[in-house]
């Protein structure tokens, strides 16, 4: 009878056990899923991208329980991101590709206008990707979004059409005065202001005064500069004034 009794603990202590392994093993099975979950999540960046927002974009998603429902909420967090795809493959996989929309201009240091209005901080873009697209400066009291409406927006396209920024460097005072610094002639500048961007007609008539006001040689007082003033209807103005810098300072 005691080695009955003996059979039947040891028998019953083998079988709690196997069940508590048994426990113990899903737990670490689910674990181990969980992080093999993450492992197939696969991320289609655009070339645009910096590595510092992919990463940054890549744990927002991966934070999310519903992956799908994530996409308006990055759209509205990034305004950078131009479509999002977010395809799920298994219940443990999803592949998600993500575009950027297109840079039009530099602005300052540390913002980029998008072709759509939008402006985002230059560290979203890849360096390399943006190397290469025109640079304008902002000087303005208020907040450089209350330039931005569809008229400026639509000026500043038209000044990297005609390839303005190859030959000056633009500053935008307000919508009646952008400065166009002439990159040959450090004395001369361009002002037009939003309405009347300068064409490739234009642009030979102020050489031709530039040239003529050049051959006489007069000299300008210290910290002035030759100012060409393209506001006026068929007609170029011609002064001397403080140079862009001085007049911000």
């Amino acid at each position: 009878m005691r080695v009955t009794y003996g059979v039947i603990v040891c028998i019953t202590s083998c079988i709690f056990l196997l069940i508590y392994g048994c426990v113990i093993f899903t737990k670490i099975s689910s674990s181990l899923n969980s992080v093999n979950a993450l492992k197939k999540a696969v991320f289609r960046f655009d070339t645009l991208f910096s590595k510092e927002l992919c990463n940054t974009i890549t744990s927002y998603i991966e934070s999310q329980e519903n992956h799908q429902d994530v996409c308006c909420d990055l759209k509205n967090k990034f305004p950078i991101l131009n479509a999002i795809t977010i395809r799920k493959k298994t219940n443990s996989c999803f592949v998600a590709s993500l575009c950027a929309k297109e840079p039009l201009v530099k602005v300052n240091r540390d913002l980029i206008l998008l072709k759509d209005g939008c402006l985002v901080a230059r560290e979203h873009f890849d360096a390399d990707a943006i190397f290469s697209i025109p640079d304008i400066t902002i000087r303005l009291k208020n907040s450089i979004d209350m330039l931005l409406d569809d008229q400026t927006l639509m000026t500043i396209k038209k000044s990297i059409k005609e390839n303005l920024n190859l030959d000056f460097c633009i500053t935008w005072m307000d919508q009646t005065s952008i400065w166009l610094q002439d990159k040959n002639e450090v004395d001369w500048c361009i002002v037009v202001d939003s309405l009347t961007v300068p064409t490739g007609q234009d642009l030979r008539r102020y050489a031709a005064v530039k040239q003529a006001m050049l051959n006489k040689n007069i000299k300008l007082k210290k910290g002035h500069v030759w100012v060409a003033d393209m506001r006026f209807a068929d007609q170029i103005i011609v002064y001397g004034a403080m140079g862009v810098e001085n007049e911000t300072t």
